[in-house]
Order: C-alpha cells, then sequence, then structure tokens
C-alpha cells in the first residue's frame, strides 16, 4: 500500500541520508501541498472538507477515493505514482527542460553583509606602516630619546610607566559611526568573509553581553 502524506513524520535516519532522499523528501512534500490544505482542512483532490488533522490524515492514507483521485493526478502528468525516486528524477529533468526553454531562473538574493565585506574591502587602501616592524635605532626620535637617558623597551614618564609598544591606527569602515565597537570588523590583509563574519559575531555578542550586565 501507498504511503502518502506522512513527510512530516520522516523518520531522523531518513532525514539526514542522501542529498536523492533529500530531494524525494522535497518531492513528497511538494507535492503534498498540491493535494492538501492542512490550514483548512481540505482534500483538494476528492474536494471534501474535515473536522480535524487526524480525520484528514486518515483520508489520505486509507480512503479508496482519495488513492483513485491521487492515482488520476499522476497519470494525468505523466509520473509514476509507485516511485517517489522516480518522480523526484522526473521533476528536475522538467525544471532543467524549463530553464533550457526559458532561460536561467532568477538571479537569488544578495547578501547584503557579503555586499557590504566586499565593498570595504576594494575600498581599503594597502599600505605598509611606517612603523609595523618597529622604531630603528637611526630613527631622529629615538636618537632624541636615547640622549634623554630613555632605552629602548622603556615606558615615558618619571617611572616609566608609560606603553612601551607602538599605537596601532585602527582603519574604520567608512559606514560605521564614530564609537562603535564594530567600526574594528574591517577587512585586514589577507582576512576571508567568513573572518569577518566571526569577529563581527564576536563583537556583537560582547556588546549584547556588556548591556545585561
Amino acid at each position: 500500500p501507498h504511503c502518502h502524506y506522512q513527510s512530516h513524520k520522516l523518520p531522523l535516519d531518513y532525514r539526514a541520508g542522501s542529498d536523492s532522499e533529500d530531494d524525494m523528501e522535497e518531492t513528497v512534500e511538494g507535492e503534498e501541498k498540491q493535494h492538501v490544505d492542512w490550514n483548512k482542512l481540505n482534500c483538494l483532490l476528492c474536494k471534501r472538507q474535515f473536522n480535524s488533522k487526524e480525520v484528514l490524515l486518515k483520508h489520505t492514507q486509507i480512503s479508496d477515493l482519495h488513492k483513485q483521485n491521487l492515482n488520476k493526478w499522476y497519470n494525468s502528468r505523466g509520473l509514476d505514482p509507485d516511485d517517489v525516486q522516480k518522480r523526484s528524477l522526473q521533476y528536475r529533468d522538467r525544471a532543467k527542460e524549463r530553464r533550457q526553454k526559458y532561460g536561467e531562473p532568477d538571479k537569488p538574493q544578495p547578501n547584503k553583509l557579503k555586499e557590504s565585506y566586499i565593498k570595504s574591502k576594494e575600498a581599503t587602501i594597502s599600505y605598509e606602516e611606517p612603523t609595523k616592524m618597529g622604531i630603528g635605532s637611526d630613527n631622529l626620535g629615538n636618537k632624541l630619546l636615547q640622549k634623554m637617558g630613555w632605552q629602548e623597551g622603556m615606558g615615558l614618564g618619571k617611572k616609566n610607566q608609560g606603553r612601551t609598544t607602538i599605537i596601532e591606527a585602527e582603519r574604520r569602515s567608512a559606514s560605521a559611526g564614530l564609537g562603535t565597537k564594530t567600526t574594528g570588523v574591517v577587512p585586514g590583509p589577507g582576512e576571508t568573509y567568513k573572518d569577518c563574519v566571526r569577529k563581527m559575531m564576536y563583537i556583537r555578542y560582547q556588546e549584547i553581553d556588556e548591556n545585561n550586565t
């Protein structure tokens, strides 16, 4: 006997299967939408309305009238009522024929986050920071400080309490306002789109955590 309209109760091992099994599941669900309206509790094939989902489900599984109408529906479309996998391939072939006949389908919706990353990447000016490798001993400022008793590795101030590392410039996205922490999410040299997404999610998590404390 045929097992119809069980897509919402498929076993886990079936749902986690191969791509062909996923296609079969999509086929069953797609057909079900054309045969049954679960919101209005209508069988669209038999043109009948029921009082509950349980009664409607029972109708789709054991009703001889429903099975007859279902077979007519498949036969009128040249589909095999007994082989879900074969129907899945038939749907795929027909979709391919439509694409070849009428052209490619609509382009997918643009990814705004990725577009923003690409624009930021293009707008970023590559440059070599003059102090990237540290301040050399031939630097004029370095020489003046050494004459006053400063040595490399020491901080400035009476007690040498000042910072000993170079202040690094942080590039800011042109679309971000000053003061926002996400200004640091700008693609750096060698950083990929996924790297920027991870950084952004981490910063947003920190901001949410701080707001809740």
